[in-house]
This record gives structure tokens, C-alpha cells and sequence, in this order.
């Protein structure tokens, strides 16, 4: 049986709430399905469908590379194809373009397969957004970033959660 599997940066409790914060407005103006702040993440790799056995491969070959870095999510952006609303950053920093390389790197040592599209850096705030809000840039978001998860979508009665399976933080081993 194969697991859906993505590695995404995920926010601690307190830059969830500034996320909630900086957005609430925007996202009720979508008209759209709000995506819960419990799902909040930034998708590294999507992984898709994985054999149990990659998971224990990925915990033990996967780190976080130093220094930490922070990520301002600063702008509103929408992709009319998959009718996505998102928050995201102005500017990639060089800390999150390294972390991406790396990942895709051991990714690829490792032969597991993930979805080779560009990487570009975003929070889907809400989903079938048929046309974006007219809305002000949000409140600047400082997110410290210092590790990733190794995460698993699972279809739920009231829709889609996402459990986190392992965590690799800066300066440590991986961390169920």
C-alpha cells in the first residue's frame, strides 16, 4: 500500500497565527473554499505515492541544511488554472532556494520520484477561487524557518489531513 507523501516547511503555532492574522480578510473575500490553518504549509517536493519503505529511507538520509533563515511571506497571488489562492514571498531567499536544491538532490540519490516542476514558493490560502479578491498586499509575515517535515495526505470524512511523519531541524538527526 503506497502513502502520499510531500516534504514542506511548516509553520509553529505563532507564525500560523500571524498567517491567520495577515489573511482572514483576504481569504473571506475569495467567495472560496477557505484551506484550514491546521493544513497551512509550504510544499518543498511532492513526493506523490510511496511505498512504506521510502519513509524510513527519507527519515534517515534527510537533513536540514545550516544556518536558518527566515522567510517574509509578503504578497497574494492567484494561479487561475488550479484556482488557487496563495500567500507567498517577494523575494526567495537564498536559505529556501539551498534547502529546495539539497532536497532535490537527495531526492534524486535516493531514486525516489517527486513532481520536477519548478519550485515556487507558496501557501495556498484557498482553493476554487474563480477570480482573486481586490485586496491590499497582506501585513508582512516573518516566518523562521530552522526545519521540514516529511508529511502524508490522508482523505478524511471532512477532507483532507496532512500528518506529519518526521521533522528534520537544523543542527539535529531527524526527529519522528
Amino acid at each position: 500500500m503506497t502513502r502520499r507523501l510531500f516534504l514542506a516547511l511548516w509553520p509553529d503555532d505563532e507564525t500560523r497565527a500571524a498567517i491567520v492574522a495577515a489573511t482572514a480578510g483576504a481569504v473571506r473575500r475569495c467567495g472560496a473554499r477557505a484551506v484550514p490553518a491546521r493544513n497551512y504549509h509550504m510544499t518543498l517536493a511532492f513526493l506523490g505515492a510511496q511505498p512504506p519503505e521510502a519513509i524510513a529511507r527519507l527519515a534517515a538520509t534527510l537533513s536540514f541544511p545550516d544556518p536558518p533563515f527566515d522567510l517574509v511571506l509578503d504578497r497574494f497571488g492567484h494561479w487561475p488554472g488550479p484556482r488557487v489562492w496563495w500567500l507567498g514571498p517577494g523575494a526567495c531567499p537564498a536559505g529556501l532556494q539551498a534547502l529546495v536544491a539539497k532536497t532535490r538532490r537527495t531526492l534524486d540519490g535516493l531514486a525516489i520520484g517527486y513532481d520536477p516542476r519548478p519550485f515556487a514558493p507558496h501557501l495556498t490560502l484557498a482553493r476554487k477561487v474563480g477570480r482573486p479578491p481586490d485586496v491590499p498586499p497582506p501585513a508582512p509575515v516573518r516566518w523562521p524557518v530552522a526545519g521540514f517535515v516529511l508529511a502524508e495526505s490522508v482523505a478524511a470524512a471532512d477532507g483532507v489531513r496532512y500528518d506529519r511523519l518526521a521533522r528534520f531541524s537544523a543542527g539535529s538527526r531527524p526527529e519522528p
